[in-house]
C-alpha cells in the first residue's frame, strides 16, 4: 500500500511520532510537506474559495490542510496509483495495520474512500459487509463520521475529489465524509470495523500541546454566535438534519448504528512510547 505523511515543516516531533510509529508496525511512508497557512497569501486563498459553502466558512488554515490532501489526490490522478492510505501526524495506529492494508490490497472491493479512522462517535453502518483476512470488516458509511487522520482513497476516488474541488467551500472532512455534503453524496465510501486509527489528541485531549491541531482558529469565548447570527442558525439546521437522517438511516432494517472502536486500543497506546528511530522514511 503506497502510503503518505502529510506533516508540517514546523512540526518535526509530530513527524517523529508517526515515523516512531510506523517503524514498530512495518509500514514505510512518504513524507508530504504539508501547506502551511500561516505562509499562504491571501490573493492565493481566496481565489480559489467559493464563498458559497455548504456549512460554515473557511478560513486559510482548513484551505491549507484541504490543499495538502489535494496535492495527493493529483498527484495519484498523475500517477495512476491504484489506491494509497493517506495519515495526518496525530494519528496513533494499530499494531496489525500492515496485515489490513494487505488484506484490502486484496480484497478485490470498489471504493472510492475507506475511513480507517474513529472518532468514537455513534454512526449508522450498512450491516452487509466485506471481510478482511486481517479480521476486519468493511460497511459502507451511512452517516456524519468527520476527521481525516487517516484513510485509503482509490484512483477513482482521487480523481472524484480532485474534479470536485477545483473551488473549495468547506473543510476538508465536511466535504468527504458529511452525507449532507454534495461531494461526499457523490462517493462510494466504506468504513473500517474496528478502525486502526484515531487522533493522539482525540484520546489524551488537552494533555499536551504538541498534538493540539495544527489549524488555527480565532477563539469564540464569551462570544453568543461562533460565526454570526445566521450563519450559527444555519449550522443548526445542518445538525438537526444530520441527527435526523441518521435516526431515520439506523431504523432502516439493512443498516446499524454503532460507535465504531479501535482495534487493539489499549495494546496500540502501550507501543506510542518514544523510542529511538534508526530507519529514515
Amino acid at each position: 500500500m503506497k502510503t503518505y505523511l502529510i506533516n508540517l515543516d514546523r512540526s518535526p516531533d509530530r513527524f517523529e511520532f508517526f515515523r516512531n510509529q510506523a517503524q514498530t508496525v512495518g509500514i514505510s511512508f512518504e513524507r508530504i510537506p504539508a501547506i502551511d497557512g500561516r505562509s499562504l497569501p491571501e490573493t492565493t486563498w481566496r481565489s480559489i474559495v467559493d464563498e458559497r459553502f455548504e456549512f460554515q466558512p473557511i478560513s486559510v488554515y482548513e484551505v491549507a490542510c484541504f490543499l495538502s490532501h489535494k496535492a495527493i489526490w493529483e498527484g495519484m490522478v498523475r500517477d495512476r496509483i491504484a489506491m494509497a492510505a493517506i495519515f495526518e501526524d496525530d494519528a496513533i495506529l494499530a499494531p496489525q495495520i500492515a496485515d489490513t492494508f494487505r488484506s484490502i490490497e486484496n480484497a478485490q472491493v470498489s471504493f472510492d474512500l475507506i475511513k480507517l479512522e474513529t472518532t468514537l462517535r455513534s454512526v449508522v453502518l450498512a450491516k452487509s459487509s466485506v471481510s478482511l483476512a486481517s479480521g476486519e470488516s468493511l460497511h459502507k458509511l451511512r452517516s456524519w463520521h468527520g476527521g481525516t487522520a487517516g484513510y485509503v482513497v482509490s484512483l477513482e476516488g482521487a480523481r472524484k475529489l480532485s474534479k470536485a474541488t477545483n473551488l473549495i467551500s468547506d473543510q476538508i472532512d465536511q466535504a468527504m465524509f458529511n452525507p449532507l455534503s454534495k461531494i461526499s453524496s457523490s462517493l462510494n465510501i466504506l468504513q473500517c470495523k474496528p478502525a486502526i486509527c484515531i487522533q493522539k489528541e482525540l484520546l489524551h485531549r488537552g494533555q499536551t500541546e504538541t498534538f493540539a491541531s495544527t489549524i488555527e482558529r480565532k477563539s469564540t469565548r464569551r462570544r453568543l454566535f461562533r460565526h454570526g447570527m445566521l450563519i450559527d442558525l444555519r449550522r443548526l439546521v445542518k445538525k438537526l438534519q444530520q441527527k435526523a437522517l441518521a435516526k431515520r438511516l439506523a431504523k432502516q432494517p439493512e443498516n446499524f448504528q454503532a460507535v465504531v472502536q479501535m482495534s487493539s486500543l489499549e495494546r496500540a497506546t502501550q507501543e506510542q512510547a518514544t523510542r529511538p528511530s534508526t530507519v529514515a522514511a
